[in-house]
């Protein structure tokens, strides 16, 4: 309902398009891919999976992905999906090294981070809750919530005036609740 699929743009189903998502011109939207609702998607996107409100306007590849809510992934960003060996993708959490046992496997982005232009996302990169992603080392594979680049802490008040101008944009607001809830997270993490 609501959704614009602008010219050029090739969608090979089985694909679900929410409410209110727009896919950009040019676009290659390939099977087993869910958009939205409330998405902008552009470039390529292969197996994937992007949560309400959340952005890949222009061109890059995300394939094999599962992208949280309110993300924006910047122009020109790509992730790898598959290693050059063929060998099965391992995910880095909380200290971990998990053999997923899977050959295609792309990336795992938290809600409400944003990444940087011309990024480069190494296969079974986690990138967790809050995350401002720029200048970043491909051999990162897990990055901690409320990252600021490779190695600072986002300051929790600026990343809520980053928010809630997110949300003016689509007509929301962020209500008291889920700022006492990010807060709470925030705290909670000790993170350095």
């Amino acid at each position: 309902s609501d959704v614009i699929i602008n010219s050029g743009s090739v969608i090979e189903g089985p694909v679900y398009i929410g409410n209110n998502s727009e896919i950009s011109p040019l676009s290659l939207i390939r099977s087993n891919t869910s958009i939205g609702p409330f998405c902008k998607i552009g470039g390529e996107v292969s197996c994937s999976i992007f949560q309400g409100y959340s952005n890949k306007v222009h061109h890059g590849f995300i394939g094999h992905s599962y992208i949280g809510e309110w993300v924006n992934i910047g122009a020109g960003t790509n992730n790898s999906n598959l290693k050059n060996n063929y060998g099965d993708i391992k995910v880095v959490f909380e200290d971990q090294i998990i053999n997923t046992k899977l050959q295609f496997m792309g990336v795992l982005i938290g809600d409400y981070t944003r990444i940087a232009i011309g990024t480069n996302l190494n296969t079974g990169t986690y990138i967790s809750l809050g995350t401002n992603i720029f200048n970043y080392n491909i051999k990162q594979k897990n990055i901690k919530p409320f990252s600021w680049g490779i190695d600072k802490k986002v300051n929790f008040e600026e990343f809520m005036i980053t928010i809630r101008k997110m949300k003016k944009r689509r007509g929301k607001e962020i209500s008291s609740i889920e700022h006492d809830f990010l807060k709470l997270l925030y705290a909670s993490l000790n993170i350095n």
